[in-house]
């Protein structure tokens, strides 16, 4: 079950405050949610309830409540948090990833984000309340495929925190093979690796083909690749046996000694 575009959303929360309380967290919903509309409801799953419906046909959660108790680091709130995903959301017009966040007794819909007062049975002080946008599709035009920023790390964390937090999710990012980050580096590599050189000789010849060609080239000269770490030529390699054997060439052997034969 995909928890509409609002991973993102939980995971900077988390990673602000990794120790936060999470007693109030919420994502698929109780039986009291399933006796009613909601967005905490899964859609296209028979007797589920929701009030809104997307084209597609995958079961999706468009809820995430957060625990509003922290801790968190200095300078934040949930009203603070709130207040900011609010004005992100509102910043993005039409792309608006959230259709209505419900915090401390007032509703925040789209499109104009106004602070309204809110009466439901439950004034949601002990948590906040986020909810996604319908829609349907694998593009980005679809808010249910949002996947961040929302802003919260950069505008809470200390510059070195957040320096440290992003070279950290770009490492995570960059070493596991099946993340789109490592996806897309690997693209550009490949495209830039087959960029034809422009030679008038072999028109065809490619960055890829010049690097292969360095490749063999060191391959011969030092013997194999394990050699380059120690800087060492191996004794063996075409270019140390040429070496040895110029030497042989250019340097006389000393002189034998009468008395030792």
């Amino acid at each position: 079950m995909a928890l509409a575009d609002l991973t993102s959303l939980r995971a900077e929360f988390d990673a602000l405050a990794p120790g936060r309380d999470r007693g109030a967290d919420g994502m698929v919903g109780d039986a009291a949610h399933q006796a009613e509309s909601s967005d905490h409801n899964p859609d296209d799953t028979a007797g589920s309830r929701t009030p809104h419906t997307d084209s597609d046909s995958i079961p999706e959660v468009h809820a995430l409540d957060v625990d509003s108790s922290g801790p968190w680091p200095a300078g934040m709130t949930m009203a603070a948090a709130v207040a900011h995903v609010v004005a992100f959301c509102k910043g993005r017009g039409a792309g608006s990833p959230l259709n209505y966040v419900i915090w401390d007794h007032h509703i925040y819909e789209y499109p104009s984000w106004s602070k309204q007062d809110y009466d439901g049975s439950d004034p949601h002080t002990n948590h906040a309340h986020f909810s996604s946008r319908y829609g349907s599709g694998s593009g980005s035009s679809n808010p249910e495929n949002y996947a961040g920023p929302w802003g919260l790390e950069e505008e809470f964390m200390s510059e070195a925190s957040y320096a440290q937090a992003v070279a950290s999710k770009l490492h995570t990012d960059l070493s596991n093979p099946d993340s789109g980050l490592a996806k897309d580096v690997v693209a550009i590599v490949l495209s830039v690796l087959d960029v034809k050189i422009g030679d008038t000789f072999y028109p065809n010849r490619t960055v890829g083909d010049v690097l292969r060609d360095a490749a063999k080239l060191r391959g011969f000269l030092i013997g194999d690749a394990g050699d380059t770490t120690s800087g060492k030529i191996k004794e063996a390699a075409p270019v140390a046996v040429m070496y040895e054997a110029a030497m042989d060439q250019l340097v006389p052997a000393p002189p034998t000694d009468p008395a030792a034969s």
